[in-house]
């Protein structure tokens, strides 16, 4: 069980808030200021997504992993490799394996 926070008094609780108020109206010209300055673009072209589900208990995936490594360097292509889980009851448990990843094959 966890025990409440101490109240703080009226008092102290008026000056916290002004002071968090003066820093906040303080600090709001310099984030306008930074914003101005920012800018962002996006490239001519847009990148594809290359997703590859793989374990290291699957015999047919070292091939696939050697062809999505192929894409490296590459501006046009974002190469993911996720590590899927159900391998895992077949003798060989994958060190990188996560349910989350599974369960993201199983949504596509």
């Amino acid at each position: 069980m966890s025990t409440p926070l101490p109240r703080l008094p009226r008092r102290a609780f008026a000056t916290l808030s002004l002071v968090l108020a003066t820093v906040a109206a303080a600090g709001a010209p310099m984030a306008a200021s930074a914003a101005s300055l920012c800018s962002a673009r996006s490239a001519a072209t847009v990148p594809a997504i290359v997703e590859l589900y793989t374990s290291e208990g699957c015999s047919s995936c070292p091939p696939a992993e050697r062809w999505l490594s192929a894409f490296k360097g590459r501006d046009d292509v974002v190469a993911l490799a996720f590590h899927v889980d159900y391998w895992d009851g077949l003798g060989w448990k994958d060190r990188f394996a996560r349910p989350q990843f599974t369960q993201r094959q199983n949504a596509t």
